[in-house]
């Protein structure tokens, strides 16, 4: 009966140790993130933001998924194939992008989502894409599979091809717009996703009030780019320096 009794009042200090550790490693935790704010750039820098998982065809009908994004940075952005502007100047603008970085001895992937999987399928979106060089990963909708739905919600893209986070058919686009090849209109933001398959930033695009189109400048985009990795390598080392002092 006393051993009974002295189990259970080690028991409770056991739990009353791991309660006090876990609040202590939440409060600092926490503090490590308020006391670290973003830096600025053009556009939205985030401590790290986790994506759903999703699964996607790439150009050469292959199905892949979150794994794609591990161990290396990310730089996606998603258009149609038939657009005949900010598109192809967004994919150009993300291989000097590519270039510049290169030159700073930092390597960066570059991933292209069609939001137009009616007609952009990973035949079409393969010869698309050499033309802009090689190694620029295109993603479409598997029609088995939904789970792309998951990244459509993560990122926030919006068009017209999209509703609740679904790409509409070919019927539903006919239905709407009396035609299939009606045009499709789109927010225009670059996702920068960190070694880890988080979102770190969103990119915005330049007004300029004598543009029609919003422009995305390949220097600024760079330079916007090394601020993000310089945050995120702090915050990992500072996450890091913080557990080895914990008890």
């Amino acid at each position: 009966m006393r051993l009974n009794r002295l189990s259970y009042i080690a028991a409770g200090a056991l739990l009353m140790l791991f309660a006090t550790l876990g609040w202590k490693l939440y409060l600092q935790f926490n503090g490590l993130k308020q006391s670290s704010a973003p830096p600025k750039i053009q556009g939205k820098l985030f401590s790290a933001i986790p994506l759903g998982d999703f699964q996607l065809l790439n150009q050469h009908g292959d199905l892949i998924g979150n794994e794609v994004l591990y161990n290396h940075w990310t730089l996606l952005s998603y258009g149609y194939l038939r657009c005949p502007d900010i598109c192809p100047t967004t994919l150009m603008v993300k291989r000097s992008v590519q270039t510049l970085l290169a030159e700073q001895n930092q390597a960066l992937d570059l991933m292209f989502l069609s939001i137009d999987p009616v007609h952009d399928r990973p035949e079409q979106l393969k010869q698309y894409l050499n033309y802009f060089g090689e190694n620029i990963t295109g993603l479409t909708p598997s029609p088995q599979d939904d789970r792309y739905q998951n990244l459509l919600e993560d990122l926030a893209i919006s068009a017209n091809t999209i509703k609740d986070n679904r790409f509409l058919t070919a019927s539903e686009l006919k239905l709407r717009d009396e035609s299939e090849q009606a045009p499709v209109s789109h927010g225009i933001y670059l996702f920068l996703i960190n070694p880890d398959g988080e979102l770190q930033a969103v990119l915005y695009p330049k007004v300029v009030p004598t543009m029609a189109i919003p422009q995305f400048n390949a220097a600024q985009i760079s330079n916007d780019i090394i601020i993000a990795i310089s945050y995120f390598n702090h915050q990992q080392q500072a996450e890091a320096d913080m557990l080895s002092r914990l008890p």
